[in-house]
């Protein structure tokens, strides 16, 4: 998948989000995040500080993933 610009494209990540899988991907997500938290409480320097921060970031995103499909497949 080269991106996700179409509805269709949008469309073929239905299976993923609607898997009964998903809630064991939101756990870890969740877990990332807090990992990833408690890692900035830690950082010392403003690289290291913005580099935790886009990760958490990017986890979050995908914990918005079955919420963005849903609303780009109506």
């Amino acid at each position: 998948m080269s991106g996700l610009k179409t509805q269709q494209d949008w469309k073929e990540l239905l299976p993923l989000v609607n898997s009964d899988l998903y809630p064991l991907l939101q756990k870890y997500i969740d877990y990332r995040i807090e990992t990833l938290r408690n890692q900035l409480e830690n950082t010392k320097g403003e690289d290291n500080f913005a580099l935790v921060q886009g990760k958490i970031m990017e986890v979050r995103l995908v914990s918005i993933l079955r919420e963005q499909v849903l609303n780009n497949t109506r």
